[in-house]
């Protein structure tokens, strides 16, 4: 079984080093779908999946959050906060939360997600 998965492992690190942006995307799709059924089974047992929700929230996770936050995060951060440690670190995180999150993903995730819901 160890070995099954750690072969399993080395095919993905190997995609992911061919087309990191395709595998970032296709991971996060996966995640995300996976993450929206368990989320609606708890929400209500008793109705079925919204497959319409699923697909929109698995696209918006697949374009958004896998592929441009993987260049925002592998590229862009990196260059704006050179070097390593604790306090790029911090100043990563800071700037994550008060100007990337507030500033660029929540809107573009409420545009979004109302454009896909007709407004509603």
């Amino acid at each position: 079984m160890r070995a099954a998965l750690k072969g399993l492992y080395s095919k993905y690190d190997a995609a992911y080093i061919k087309n990191p942006i395709l595998m970032a995307g296709a991971t996060m799709g996966a995640k995300a779908s996976f993450c929206d059924i368990i989320a609606q089974r708890y929400e209500d047992p008793n109705c079925p999946v919204d497959w319409s929700r699923c697909g929109k929230f698995t696209f918006f996770c697949v374009a958004y959050v896998g592929s441009f936050q993987h260049l925002l995060f592998n590229k862009l951060y990196p260059r704006l906060f050179p070097g390593t440690g604790a306090l790029q670190a911090a100043k990563c995180a800071l700037f994550d939360n008060f100007v990337h999150s507030p500033c660029l993903y929540l809107p573009t995730y409420y545009t979004y997600r109302s454009f896909t819901s007709h407004g509603n």
